[in-house]
């Protein structure tokens, strides 16, 4: 409540049109925030519902599907003035010069549910890294026995401290000098798809210097649609 006083109290009693203007920017970023945070704890609501059954995961080949969603975000990241990019094994290249010519790589999925983890990783990505920054979404086939596939979201950000990333995906969980305005769902929204989805979740340090978060999808089982 007080959060919102102070900026409300300021517009009121403002003497000119530069308080005013910076006092309404204060609370419009205040709103902003809280319908994220709102949005944020229905979206966990509905990864931790259970659904009779089962979730309802159907065959989606990553190949095609990942760098069609990347795609989206790229007005987003033009805006922000970073650069979001791309890799899988048969190329890298721009996504607006993507021809999905890459092998097919299948796992089960919910598609809306695999959209908000994306979603949320790159915003974390582009909450994390300034203006010049770079983010890399990045596919490849399972290394190991039983895995189809790897996806990873890499910025050259600040990073995490090696002594915190195990409480990453925690509830409300914000790790030390993360920026403003945060309120430490995202990650564990990521978490709770990954489960439902039968998917590892691992955090570490990116190669280009910031965080890098890695998900190591199953093989698909018998019996799913």
């Amino acid at each position: 409540r007080a959060g919102w006083a102070m900026p409300a109290g300021r517009a009121a009693s403002a003497r000119g049109v530069d308080d005013m203007q910076a006092a309404l920017a204060q609370i419009q970023a205040l709103t902003t925030g809280v319908t994220r945070s709102a949005t944020q704890l229905l979206a966990l609501a509905r990864a931790q519902a259970p659904q009779e059954g089962g979730p309802t995961l159907s065959p989606l080949d990553l190949a095609q599907w990942l760098p069609a969603m990347v795609a989206l975000r790229i007005p987003e990241s033009l805006q922000a003035g970073v650069d979001l990019g791309y890799e899988s094994p048969g190329h890298a290249t721009a996504l607006d010069e993507v021809v999905h010519e890459d092998a097919a790589i299948m796992i089960n999925a919910e598609r809306n549910a695999l959209q908000e983890l994306l979603d949320n990783l790159i915003d974390n990505a582009l909450n994390n890294v300034s203006r010049d920054g770079t983010i890399t979404v990045s596919l490849q086939s399972g290394v190991n026995p039983g895995e189809a596939a790897r996806v990873s979201i890499e910025d050259d950000g600040p990073g995490v401290p090696d002594d915190t990333l195990g409480r990453l995906g925690e509830r409300f969980f914000r790790a030390p000098g993360a920026p403003d305005g945060g309120s430490g769902l995202g990650l564990a929204i990521v978490r709770r798809i990954a489960d439902v989805h039968g998917a590892q979740v691992r955090f570490g340090r990116a190669g280009i210097g910031g965080l890098r978060v890695e998900l190591r999808f199953p093989h698909q089982q018998v019996g799913l649609a």
